[in-house]
């Protein structure tokens, strides 16, 4: 068995991977919300506005609402090793703005506690995966730390002595990281200075917003990162540079692995940092051991230590692209240089016979020195951009949705450049006086600057086929062990059935059949999903024809629902077009989301065909146009700008699909324009697939005689019976009268509201009256986003809380 220790090392992780894909790791037991506790450990990060400890003893309050010091209150000490479900999982992050503190400090905080939010729409950012990936079990805030030498302080029956550490290893590297941030901010404009920080310091919370999001684009957003070549320059400069100063082996290596070890610790141990470093550790112990170095099998053995230190990272993203592009280079590239070689010599040969005859002269012959030159330099960058790309494709859409189509290309153009940048720039950083070469790095980053923005300009910059099923995923990894392993065996052991060298002509079949397995789109469904934005309301609507349509989207309880809720869902479903979206009524708990993203959907490469409003009063009106400028002005503002159609609609008013979907209009009647909730859009749906028929009542705020008008509506199609029900106005009391449920005899019922928000929504009686109506009862609230599909007979109700 060739490299048996790295197929050893690959079986542990895929064992940690299946443990907890069954749940074999619990989810951590972590103390309510809002929870006062009190917990002792040591200060091992900080930053402008807070600090992180490690650990040592956690203790919860038996009066969950108190903020009384801690020697006045009653503490039950919790097993961290419980509370966070692994044991390395004991970092706490402590929002706090008083006087500094010290790294390396052992210190007793008392706070209010919070989890980290787990994400309860498909799409959406999940904190509390990352942050537990990292170690942390949650944050404090509303701090209050006491710290001395000697000081006992009092915490229920137990006494703690709290030490301070003047001076710390940990303290220094911050100090110093400090430090050379502010001189690379002194040498370089601002914008340079930012991204070299966090170039070579990690510091990316200062980084502008335009430069992060011109990157992110492009595919190049892992510049902005510590990786590999960093550790490649600073480990190897220091170990050659001591090698030549006449140090020998050992203690030139040693020295290496020190530097790297302190760099790693004033960075903060990033996954790329941590697997660079162990892969220099093993390579220089190597040298030390006289064996030779591999490293597919120095990978396996720092992947296996990391994800066995804490498994929380096998589903970080972080971790799978930091391994998942070493093996891409270290396997898929072998066999793509091997198919590339050969069209490269099928093209030397076209050359010779076709093109070099005319070009025997000196002009000709430099001509052909610079292309190879120029081949020499971007060839190979290419291939090693491709191998990695194509070995982490899926771990990019599984977790990003989308794919910069240039970024390989792109990448080849300035990731050479990169070694110069991180040279440049540690040298102006650590060197008094030679600030004057970080022109340089301005040069070059400028130079970056432009051509992403070039790329940008070009068609289809951006590929989002959206988040792949499991079994895409492991239909193109499948393919891809063919294309490494099988083909060329299956060559070697059958010279006589295969004529000259097949392995290209099934490499260049087996590619795009891999890329068509995992980003095709499969069999569509009619689908309805209700997303949790908190206290307000948005759905979206999708036919199984490919028509999308969208149904409100705001929230008084959340911000940035439009960016953070609504496009991260469209992008995770591979929506680029918006067939029209209807807006119910003019209150912000409807509509705020739609202003931000209408202003962003050009940019992301989502298109909105049409805004269909409510009619207010007489059509020709002046006072009717009057009342719908000032309900949905700042909406019709931004529809404007973005150069969408702006439309109304009212009772009676029907559209059908391509796919014979029906929409009809109930509400609002021509004159209803006195009330914003009883003159909301409503809208009787039905979607048919196959012979399924699943049917919508979506209802916006209506109450009052909005509802009565809906009722006569959906009396005058012959509505008798419904699938789902969206309850009007979040739950509320004075909506969704029991003639309704007597009238249409709803299956379940779908209440959108926010958690403990301030107007009591739902309300007890509405949930009473569903309840004695026997209708099944899902609120966001609770379930995070609920998606609906008709199954046959069934209604298959699945909520992203339910997934998980």
């Amino acid at each position: 068995m060739r490299r048996p220790l790295f197929c050893v090392c690959v079986g542990l992780v895929a064992l940690v991977a299946v443990l907890t894909l069954v749940g074999f790791w619990q989810e951590p037991e972590a103390p309510p919300d809002g929870t006062t506790v009190y917990v002792t450990g040591q200060i091992c990060d900080k930053d402008d506005q807070s600090f992180t400890i490690k650990i040592q003893s956690f203790q919860v309050s038996s009066s969950p609402t108190s903020n009384q010091a801690a020697a006045s209150q009653q503490f039950s000490t919790v097993d961290i090793s419980e509370l966070a479900g692994s044991n390395h999982c004991r970092k706490l992050q402590c929002q706090y703005d008083g006087p500094d503190v010290l790294i390396g400090t052992r210190v007793c905080v008392l706070g209010k506690f919070y989890s980290f939010p787990h994400a309860t729409n498909p799409g959406e950012f999940d904190s509390a995966n990352y942050y537990t990936s990292m170690g942390y079990v949650g944050k404090l805030r509303k701090v209050q730390m006491d710290m001395g030498p000697g000081d006992a302080v009092q915490a229920g029956a137990s006494k703690r002595k709290i030490h301070v550490t003047k001076v710390s290893l940990g303290e220094i590297l911050y100090k110093l990281r400090t430090y050379w941030k502010r001189r690379l901010y002194t040498i370089l404009p601002e914008k340079e200075g930012s991204v070299m920080a966090a170039i070579l310091l990690g510091e990316k919370s200062d980084v502008d917003s335009t430069v992060r999001d011109l990157y992110k684009r492009n595919g190049m957003i892992h510049i902005l990162s510590i990786s590999g070549l960093h550790i490649t320059i600073i480990g190897l400069g220091v170990f050659k540079l001591l090698r030549k100063a006449g140090m020998p082996l050992r203690p030139a290596a040693v020295c290496g692995g020190v530097v790297l070890c302190l760099y790693g610790m004033m960075t903060g141990f990033g996954v790329s940092v941590c697997r660079a470093i162990g892969m220099y550790l093993l390579r220089m112990l190597s040298h030390l051991w006289g064996r030779t170095y591999d490293m597919l099998t120095a990978l396996g053995v720092v992947a296996a230590a990391m994800v066995l230190w804490r498994p929380a990272r096998i589903g970080e993203m972080g971790y799978l692209l930091s391994f998942g592009s070493v093996v891409g280079v270290g396997l898929f590239l072998p066999a793509l240089e091997k198919t590339a070689d050969e069209v490269s010599e099928r093209w030397k040969e076209y050359l010779a016979m076709h093109v070099n005859q005319y070009i025997e002269n000196p002009v000709g012959r430099k001509i052909q020195e610079f292309v190879r030159l120029l081949r020499g330099m971007l060839w190979e960058g290419f291939l090693a951009g491709l191998s990695i790309t194509l070995t982490t494709l899926p771990i990019q859409l599984w977790f990003q949705y989308e794919i910069s189509i240039y970024s390989v290309l792109l990448n080849a153009l300035v990731l050479p450049l990169m070694s110069v940048v991180i040279i440049v720039g540690l040298v102006a950083m650590l060197v008094p006086g030679m600030g004057m070469v970080s022109l340089v790095d301005v040069l070059i980053l400028g130079g970056y600057e432009r051509i992403c923005r070039i790329f940008l300009m070009l068609p289809g910059v951006n590929w989002n086929p959206g988040r792949p099923e499991v079994w895409q995923i492991v239909a193109y990894y499948l393919l891809w062990g063919i294309i490494v392993w099988v083909v060329p065996w299956g060559v070697k052991i059958g010279p006589r059935r295969w004529q000259g060298n097949p392995e290209s002509a099934i490499r260049f079949v087996l590619l795009p059949v891999m890329l068509l397995l995992l980003t095709a789109p499969y069999r569509r469904y009619d689908q309805v999903t209700f997303l949790n934005v908190g206290q307000g309301d948005c759905m979206v609507v999708q036919c199984s024809t490919g028509e999308v349509y969208l149904f409100d989207c705001g929230s008084s309880s959340n911000s940035h629902v439009g960016e953070k809720i609504l496009v991260p869902f469209l992008k995770f479903h591979g929506i680029h077009q918006i067939d029209a979206v209807f807006v119910s009524h003019g209150d912000m708990d409807h509509m705020n989301g739609l202003v931000e993203f209408f202003a962003m959907a050009e940019e992301e490469r989502i298109a909105v065909k049409q805004v269909v409003l409510p009619v207010r009063g007489e059509p020709q009106a002046s006072a009717g146009i009057r009342v719908i400028q000032d309900e949905f002005g700042d909406l019709i503002a931004a529809a404007g700008t973005a150069g969408i159609a702006v439309r109304t609609m009212k009772a009676g008013d029907s559209f059908c699909t391509d796919g014979n979907d029906s929409f009809y209009c109930l509400n609002p009647s021509q004159n209803s324009c006195d009330d914003r909730n009883a003159g909301s859009l409503c809208f009787y749906v039905e979607l048919r697939e196959r012979g399924k028929r699943l049917t919508l009542l979506l209802t916006g705020d209506v109450e009052g005689r909005g509802e009565q008008q809906m009722l006569s509506e959906l009396d005058a199609i012959g509505a008798e019976e419904i699938s789902v029900l969206k309850v009007a106005h979040h739950g509320s009391k004075y909506s969704t009268s029991e003639e309704l449920f007597e009238q249409l005899h709803p299956r379940i019922a779908i209440i959108s509201a926010g958690k403990n928000n301030q107007y009591g929504h739902p309300h007890k009686e509405t949930l009473d009256k569903l309840k004695e109506a026997g209708i099944v009862v899902y609120r966001t609230d609770e379930s995070g986003a609920i998606e609906v599909k008709e199954k046959g007979v069934k209604l298959n109700i699945v909520s992203d809380r339910m997934q998980k």
